[in-house]
């Protein structure tokens, strides 16, 4: 991961800080005050624990399913594959311990001997998702000299993720075995006397005496080793390192990450009131007590927003205490339904122990009946990407302003060891995710490193043979992706250092058209656009949405190939957008209704992509997207990703003000059910007891959808781009329009980050207050109707040109500075 040094972090800061103005730095200070994002204050923030382990993950060489595609073309489900694997390794003991704990991690059953002694045996009990981490006390096993490990195992359990690297798909298949022994009692860390490492040999097939000390293995091959635990953010990913949190000494945090203390606001659904002393020391960190009870004593944890951490347990019993947690994004989804399961903590006597990794609001903590415990800490650790909240807006609709905010935290939050899609589920990178989130990320934080290390592995290494995660429509956001962020950045190096990869990109998207250029899936590739009713598999409404995809792909693939300096290869997808934009007016519009058929999604993406003519556009507003805040039927639903492109459609038809009348009804609607991060799916129509129980995302209803999805962040951005008015036209902002449009508010201000410093802009009902920053060309689009009285830029007049058939005022600004513009004699 590629990450900015203290020094270089402290000078973006200064660059991006300056020109201040305006009411907005009262703003920002009031804002960091009493921001809904807890790492909101880098002050607050620490470096995570300096975690270095040794011990690897290994597998049988050769015999990967992610490595090999014949695996992949028939490897989809928890039992395929799985034949038992057989480990053998050798290692010295100087001196006995008196205490010995063996750990390992991956296999979904085992049996594992130690010098020719079963010492651990466990079946396949449902596990369930992720490692578990079994152990064993071992120290009756070891002998003074050389001793013989021999391990027989099954993979653990999962699935290939066809959207990832070979890497990630073969952790999260199962296919690898991490194992050691420490001198010390369950849970204590302590230098390891064995690990797991690329020293050992690996077998399909065992014969004889195979698990004896004696038994010759010299003609076994050496094992694949994938490096060290934690070693690779590969390995965070999709839950898979979620069980390890049981291993000692791992803790899966990045060195970029920092961490940061989360406090419980409040406890609920308490069993056995009576066991549980001192409650109130969970509120302040103090000390909490749980007396011995025949029932096991149990309370909800309310950590009043969601985070991204782990739970932290420290004791103050002379005794491992083994508690039992749940975690949940919401109260009920902790109660019952937590999607990583229940999972046991077992915290060392007088130590310090943490349950799994993920987001969550809630926790659920079962206690064991019949034990005394005394607590003298519960809280959580959260964990997030250090970012400074370089953009900002307000306005006079607190609503707006609270739904700007929580888009913010939601793509905060997904900005882990890579951006990814959700900090609960999948916790992986997904790139039409990211081409929203994304849009929030360049306009809040001004990030860099993250956004480039994501793009360039969600596509990979040259060359490029298949889509972006599989899915036709996300190798177009790949590339319409690029260019928003190219806009934003203007990092030329990094556009080129991925131009091999594009050529090739665009490639098998050439091979996904047929001969009129009309997206047609001839290979029957994935297809996916909304989880909406028939979006999300190869159906013509989802082909229509996915071509007008390929067609803003195409136009923004010929702008990077000429900024890249390519202008063959940009002159050939200029000239191949058009045919895209033919292909879709004469085989795809309905001309009984002259749009392109009457599903929200094509319709909107007819509209940013600019396939629909004008009067094409009045029709899709008239017969389609003007019904969004009335929707009726199963087929208007939509999520919050493509929600996105809706707000970005109406606007562009000029209906910003219904968009903002809109997203009050549905953002606003999750903000009303309780919602500190946006949702992955929503619909305002579900029922709202037990909201959770009715979300429905990929094909499935209930707790397994998340609460915190990077796809649902995209009106943040929006309100910079459409009510603040502020768009990059060139690279790196050195060219921007404004075109600030109140929609219906009294006052909006705010500010967007540039390589240069910042953009800011004010309005209300009587004037335009903006800053440019050097090297900046502004075309500002002021809403002072022609002939209708003097524009005056800080007092003085100034000639404007005539737009949007007189409503509008062009004024264009070849300097840094501060300007106020008013018109003098416009009607009030």
């Amino acid at each position: 991961m590629s990450v900015l040094g203290k020094g270089g972090r402290e000078r973006k800061r200064r660059s991006l800080a300056a020109p201040a103005l305006l009411c907005c730095v009262a703003f920002a200070a009031s804002a960091a005050a009493q921001s809904l994002d807890p790492a909101r204050d880098r002050t607050s923030l620490h470096m995570p624990p300096a975690t270095t382990l040794r011990e690897q993950f290994i597998w049988t060489k050769n015999d990967a399913a992610a490595l090999d595609p014949a695996y992949q073309a028939k490897v989809r489900g928890q039992d395929d594959k799985t034949a038992p694997h057989y480990f053998r390794t050798h290692f010295r003991v100087d001196t006995l311990p008196q205490q010995a704990t063996l750990y390992i991690a991956g296999p979904r059953s085992a049996t594992v001997f130690l010098n020719g002694t079963k010492v651990l045996e466990f079946a396949d009990a449902g596990l369930g998702k992720g490692f578990h981490v079994m152990h064993a006390e071992v120290a009756a096993a070891l002998h003074p000299g050389e001793n013989v490990l021999a391990i027989e195992e099954v993979r653990g359990h999962s699935s290939l993720h066809t959207g990832a690297g070979p890497v990630i798909n073969q952790v999260t298949y199962g296919e690898v075995l991490a194992a050691k022994i420490v001198p010390a009692g369950i849970a204590a860390d302590a230098p390891p006397l064995l690990i797991s490492d690329a020293s050992w040999r690996s077998s399909l097939e065992a014969h004889g005496e195979w698990s004896a000390p004696l038994f010759d293995d010299s003609g076994w091959p050496l094992v694949q080793s994938l490096g060290p635990l934690g070693s690779r953010s590969d390995f965070l990913q999709w839950n898979a390192d979620a069980g390890l949190y049981e291993w000692p000494g791992y803790a899966g945090i990045g060195p970029a990450m920092r961490t940061f203390d989360a406090s419980v606001t409040s406890v609920r659904d308490v069993v056995q009131p009576e066991s549980l002393a001192h409650t109130d020391g969970l509120l302040s960190r103090g000390e909490f007590t749980v007396s011995p009870s025949a029932t096991a004593p149990a309370l909800t944890l309310d950590f009043g927003k969601e985070i991204s951490g782990r739970l932290r347990l420290v004791s103050s019993s002379d005794v491992p205490v083994t508690v039992e947690t749940s975690y949940g994004e919401s109260a009920e989804e902790a109660m019952g339904h937590a999607y990583l399961g229940v999972r046991s903590v077992t915290v060392p006597p007088h130590g310090e122990a943490f349950g799994p990794k993920s987001a969550f609001r809630y926790v659920r903590l079962t206690f064991p009946a019949g034990t005394a415990s005394q607590w003298s800490r519960i809280d959580a650790q959260g964990i997030a990407f250090p970012v400074d909240y370089l953009g900002s807006f307000e306005s006079s609709d607190p609503l707006l302003n609270r739904i700007w905010e929580t888009g913010a935290y939601t793509a905060h939050l997904c900005m882990q060891e890579g951006i990814w899609d959700a900090p609960k589920r999948d916790r992986g990178r997904w790139m039409g995710d990211l081409d929203v989130t994304g849009r929030v990320i360049s306009s809040v934080f001004a990030n860099r490193e993250l956004m480039e290390q994501t793009m360039t592995e969600v596509i990979g290494d040259s060359p490029v043979t298949r889509d972006v995660n599989t899915i036709a429509g996300y190798s177009a956001l790949w590339i319409t992706g690029q260019a928003d962020f190219y806009r934003h950045s203007g990092d030329l190096a990094y556009l080129r250092s991925v131009h091999p990869q594009m050529l090739e990109l665009l490639r098998v998207m050439d091979a996904e058209l047929d001969a009129d250029g009309v997206f047609a899936n001839p290979q029957k590739h994935k297809v996916f656009v909304d989880w909406s009713d028939g979006f999300s598999a190869d159906t013509p409404d989802a082909r229509i949405a996915t071509h007008m995809e390929f067609y803003l792909a195409y136009q923004e693939a010929a702008y990077l190939l000429a900024e890249i300096g390519d202008p063959e290869n940009a002159s050939a997808y200029r000239a191949k957008a058009e045919h895209l934009r033919l292909a879709a007016q004469q085989k795809l519009l309905d001309p009984a209704t002259n749009t392109f058929g009457n599903r929200w999604q094509s319709n909107a993406m007819a509209v940013v992509a600019g396939a629909a003519t004008p009067t094409q556009q009045q029709a899709i507003w008239t017969g389609v997207l003007s019904h969004v805040t009335a929707p009726v039927g199963p087929k208007t639903v939509v999520t919050p990703y493509y929600g996105f492109y809706m707000l970005d459609a109406m606007a562009r038809l000029d209906h910003r003000s219904d968009a903002l009348t809109w997203m009050r009804q549905y953002w606003g609607g999750m903000i009303a059910e309780g919602a500190t991060s946006f949702w992955e799916a929503y619909d305002p129509r579900w029922p709202k007891q037990n909201f959770h129980a009715y979300l429905e995302a990929d094909g499935k209803r209930g707790y397994y959808t998340s609460l915190a999805h990077g796809w649902a962040s995209g009106p943040t951005a929006w309100l910079m781009q459409q009510i603040l008015g502020i768009q990059p036209t060139a690279a790196g902002f050195r060219a921007v329009t404004i075109r600030p449009d109140l929609a219906g508010l009294a006052w909006a201000h705010g500010a967007e980050p540039t390589p240069r410093g910042l953009i800011r802009v004010a309005a209300d009902a009587g004037s335009i207050k903006v800053s440019i920053p050097p090297a900046t060309v502004a075309k500002l689009i002021l809403p002072f109707a022609s002939g209708q009285g003097t524009i005056l830029q800080n007092g003085r007049a100034v000639k404007a040109v005539a737009a949007e058939d007189g409503t509008r005022s062009v004024i264009t600004l070849q300097h840094a500075g501060e300007f106020t513009f008013t018109q003098k004699g416009r009607a009030k």
